[in-house]
């Protein structure tokens, strides 16, 4: 049975929200009497019947909590240079499905692409609401302003790791799986959540300056995935989705 599934930060049994009231009643046309699902974005779903649709309110009954979930052991950020066209928005998307939980825009040195206006970021807001929606996940990752590399770069210091996605050098696979544990046993005899920050750079890739700053971080590692040239927007799927399986293989 079909279950229409939406984001609602504040649970409520009165939805007032015009454009969450026109995709319920409008877009996906639900009816009265149909069973919905709600997340808050922070860990909780909730269900509910749907009592009546008017124009400005849609009412709800019977709402009840279905599932709860507890923050994450490893949290996993994605750092990347803003790219052109429909690349940003098939990164945000694929990559919180896989798993992602902040994503951090920033321009480099070779960026070819300016900062986006207040339109546009609502725009990759959205993108990542939809995604998580469909994904059934119960944590929204969050969605950074853009800074620059530089201070993209003072924050690296601290994450438990640091990733750079290079095409030319670094680490094989199983040399970078037995770090990533390491990350999640931190988390496990902490008991508090450990950090993973991904950096992928423009179409240009980074600069010789951004390289060499990168090279002297002590929590920092190279990861070469391909021995093919990938998109950007490739290289942050790729490196969510190898590092989301070794961490459900520790779960």
């Amino acid at each position: 049975m079909r279950r229409d599934r939406f984001f609602l930060p504040n649970q409520d049994d009165v939805i007032r929200d015009p454009g969450l009231i026109n995709k319920i009643a409008r877009v996906l046309r639900v009816r009265e009497g149909d069973e919905v699902s709600f997340f808050d974005g922070q860990g909780k779903e909730f269900t509910a019947t749907v009592e009546a649709i008017a124009k400005k309110e849609i009412r709800l009954s019977d709402v009840a909590r279905s599932a709860e979930q507890a923050s994450l052991a490893v949290r996993l950020t994605l750092a990347f240079s803003l790219i052109k066209g429909q690349k940003v928005d098939i990164a945000l998307q694929k990559c919180t499905e896989l798993g992602i939980d902040a994503f951090v825009p920033f321009l480099s040195d070779y960026s070819n692409m300016g900062e986006p206006g207040d339109a546009k970021t609502e725009h990759f807001k959205g993108v990542i609401e939809e995604a998580t929606a469909q994904s059934r996940r119960l944590w929204m990752p969050s969605f950074s302003e853009c800074v620059s590399f530089d201070e993209m770069f003072t924050s690296l210091a601290n994450f438990d790791l640091v990733v750079l996605a290079d095409p030319y050098d670094g680490v094989t696979q199983e040399v970078y799986a037995e770090k990533v544990r390491a990350v999640r046993g931190l988390s496990t005899s902490s008991g508090t959540a450990s950090s993973i920050c991904f950096l992928v750079g423009p179409e240009g890739g980074f600069s010789d300056r951004e390289v060499s700053l990168f090279s002297a971080l002590p929590n920092a590692v190279r990861l070469s995935f391909s021995s093919f040239m990938l998109r950007a927007e490739t290289a942050a799927i790729f490196i969510t989705g190898l590092t989301a399986l070794i961490l459900d293989k520790q779960a």
